[in-house]
């Protein structure tokens, strides 16, 4: 499986911030089909005392075009969210990507 590269980047800052990596990939199973969400994660948050568990799919965007790889990305999220909520998976998905990708979006 392929990775982005960006993606030990926002593996590390994850774990500077007191993210526990729990899955690397993240397997959700919806139905028949397998999805593989690139980061699972989990905090202990003392506020709630409880935990809050997060999932990301990470992406590298191309520098000539970013509206063609912006697409496929957001189609994915899509998906992947609704494969959690169908599996009855509390995470909370993100979108990871880099800095300058999100000032050029």
């Amino acid at each position: 499986m392929a990775r982005d590269l960006i993606h030990q980047a926002i593996k590390s800052a994850l774990e500077k911030d007191g993210w526990v990596i729990t899955d690397d990939p993240l397997t959700v199973i919806n139905e028949q089909t397998k999805f593989f969400i690139d980061i699972g994660a989990r905090k202990f948050i003392t506020a709630t005392k409880g935990q809050k568990e997060i999932a990301i799919e990470i992406k590298t965007f191309g520098y000539t075009s970013i509206l063609e790889p912006f697409y496929s990305a957001l189609g994915k999220y899509l998906v992947y969210r609704t494969a959690l909520e169908d599996s009855l998976n509390n995470r909370t998905l993100f979108l990871g990507i880099s800095r300058t990708t999100f000032f050029r979006i």
